[in-house]
C-alpha cells in the first residue's frame, strides 16, 4: 500500500514528458518568428508606400506644358520649346531650334570620355579665345534638366554654332547624362526674354 503511494507521487511528480516540452518550445519559437515576420512586411510595405508617394511628389511638372514637346528616341530626353520656334533633329541626333529663320539654340550629344572631365574639357576649349569658340567667356555652376552642369558666357566666335555667329554673345552649357555629353548653345542677341525662354527650355528637359 505505501509502496503504491509512493510510486503514485513518484509518477506525479515527473510532470510532462520531455518529447511534449520540446513540441511546446518549438511552436512558441515558431509563433515569435512568424510574428516578427509579419512585423517585419508590414515595415516595408509602410516604408516602400512613403518611398513611392516620396518619388511621385519630388517629379515637376513643366513650367510650360503647353509649348511644343519632343522626345529624342536616340538619347532619352524630352524638352519642350515655344510654339513659334521650330525643331530638326539631325541623323546623329543633334538639334537645332529656330524662331523663324533665326538659329536660336542648338543641341549636341557626344559620348562622354571615361578618362577625363568631358565637361571641364570643352569649358576649358570656349575659354580659349584662339579656338574660336567664345571670346571673353565666364563660366558659373548651374543646373539643366535637373543634372548639375556648367554654363559658359561670352560672344560667340567664328567656330561658334552650325551657323556662324561671330560677335553674338551667347551661352553654352555642359552636362553628362547616361554616359552622354549634352552641350546646349544659345544665341540670344543681348535679349533677355529669349535668354529666359532657353533656361526654360532647359529646365523643363526630361529624361
Amino acid at each position: 500500500m505505501n509502496e503504491e503511494n509512493s510510486s503514485g507521487t513518484k509518477n506525479k511528480g515527473k510532470g510532462m514528458p520531455k518529447w511534449a516540452l520540446v513540441i511546446i518550445g518549438l511552436v512558441v519559437i515558431a509563433a515569435i518568428i512568424a510574428a516578427w515576420a509579419f512585423t517585419r512586411k508590414d515595415s516595408d510595405t509602410s516604408t516602400s508606400s512613403s518611398n513611392t508617394s516620396t518619388t511621385t511628389a519630388t517629379v515637376k511638372a513643366p513650367k510650360h506644358a503647353d509649348w511644343k514637346s519632343f522626345t529624342s528616341s536616340k538619347y532619352g530626353f524630352t524638352m519642350y520649346y515655344p510654339t513659334d520656334y521650330t525643331l530638326v533633329e539631325s541623323a546623329v541626333g543633334s538639334v537645332v531650334l529656330s524662331k523663324g529663320s533665326t538659329e536660336m539654340v542648338d543641341l549636341y550629344v557626344t559620348v562622354a570620355s571615361t578618362s577625363e572631365d568631358s565637361v571641364a574639357k570643352n569649358i576649358a576649349a570656349y575659354m580659349d579665345d584662339s579656338r574660336g569658340y567664345m571670346t571673353d567667356a565666364s563660366e558659373v555652376d548651374t543646373t539643366a534638366a535637373g543634372i548639375e552642369a556648367t554654363m559658359v558666357t561670352g560672344m560667340m566666335g567664328k567656330s561658334a554654332g552650325i551657323n556662324p555667329h561671330v560677335g553674338v554673345k551667347g551661352s553654352s552649357i555642359f552636362f553628362v547624362k547616361n554616359g552622354n555629353l549634352f552641350a546646349l548653345d544659345s544665341y540670344y542677341n543681348n535679349n533677355t526674354a529669349d535668354f529666359q525662354i532657353f533656361r526654360d527650355i532647359l529646365d523643363d528637359m526630361r529624361f
